[in-house]
């Protein structure tokens, strides 16, 4: 069980944030400057609360009211940094055996994050994929409560950063290691974690366990996750999914949300074509995350109607199963 209620007051900024989970998989959701790091500082003990608590599963890491408040020594909490803050002067060998003397502990996890052979090497002689399975190890010798990993694949080129994902979630899975991930990347987030908090200016404006999630999503979280712009109809509120492309246009099939407007712009990718399109006529409102009307919006389809573009007029139905319902 994780109980946190973290307050603290920087010069220009304001953390608030309360949690009771009994998830093991906690992700953090959220863009630059909405509090992730600075919440996972809080817990780890390298900052102090003005006011809350921390526990974790049966210790009080922090209490304001009671005057608790361990230092991070005593917290046995694994921290994995973005940058991996190895010891430069340290082997990697001699990095490991700063948090564990068991040698054979060490090798026999080394073999497990394919790093055996650069046990004797230091961290300038070793790629930054190497660097950070070093980092993360590391903190998993360290046998803590809780693992928190402040957005540990970032530094990273894709193709690494994928390949580190899908590994990091086998070794984690594997040992079943309770975890606090941060990371302004949500499928990492969605990848990893079974329950999901999205922070926003230093408070939590949603969160879900993951497979609810798309079910209970609210119109704060569907901007967090830059879906393309909120559809009224009625009473009630819908998003197109970020992602949806549309296949052939058909615009006699008129449905409940039919919209006509006038092609502004085309732009060709690979796989798709996005359409500025200024709205017209609508059996639907279209606004964007303020609940503000928009004229102009970006589509995405697969090929368009050779008359539509002549004429410059697009007509389309947009799919029920393309649409997301919201929660105001």
């Amino acid at each position: 069980m994780l109980v946190i209620n973290l307050k603290k007051k920087l010069k220009n900024f304001f953390l608030n944030i309360s949690l009771k989970t009994s998830f093991k998989k906690i992700g953090i959701f959220g863009h630059s400057g909405s509090g992730k790091s600075l919440s996972l500082a809080l817990i780890s003990g390298f900052l102090t609360p003005d006011d809350g608590f921390i526990k974790i599963e049966d210790k009080v890491f922090f209490s304001k009211v009671h005057g608790i408040n361990l230092p991070p020594s005593e917290r046995k909490v694994g921290y994995v940094f973005q940058d991996y803050l190895l010891f430069p002067h340290m082997t990697v060998l001699e990095n490991l055996r700063f948090v564990c003397k068991d040698i054979q502990r060490i090798y026999e996890f080394a073999e497990i994050f394919e790093i055996k052979h650069i046990l004797n090497k230091y961290p300038s002689q070793i790629s930054g994929g190497q660097k950070q399975r070093v980092s993360i190890l590391r903190a998993i010798l360290f046998n803590p409560k809780i693992l928190l990993l402040d957005e540990p694949f970032s530094a990273l080129n894709e193709a690494l950063r994928e390949k580190l994902l899908y590994f990091f979630k086998d070794i984690l899975e594997k040992y079943n290691l309770p975890f606090l991930f941060v990371s302004h990347n949500f499928e990492e987030v969605y990848l990893l974690c079974d329950y999901i908090i999205f922070l926003e200016n230093g408070k939590i404006i949603f969160e879900s366990e993951k497979e609810k999630l798309f079910d209970n999503l609210n119109i704060k979280a569907a901007k967090a996750l830059n879906f393309p712009f909120v559809v009224k109809k009625g009473n009630k509120y819908f998003s197109l999914k970020k992602d949806f492309i549309f296949g052939k246009v058909n615009f006699k099939n008129k449905n409940k949300f039919f919209l006509e407007g006038e092609i502004l712009e085309i732009y060709k990718f690979p796989e798709y074509i996005s359409v500025k399109i200024k709205v017209k006529t609508t059996s639907f409102e279209i606004l964007d995350f303020e609940l503000k009307p928009l004229k102009e919006i970006f589509l995405k389809f697969k090929n368009l109607d050779e008359n539509m573009l002549k004429n410059k007029i697009l007509q389309v139905s947009i799919p029920e199963n393309a649409l997301i319902s919201l929660k105001s």
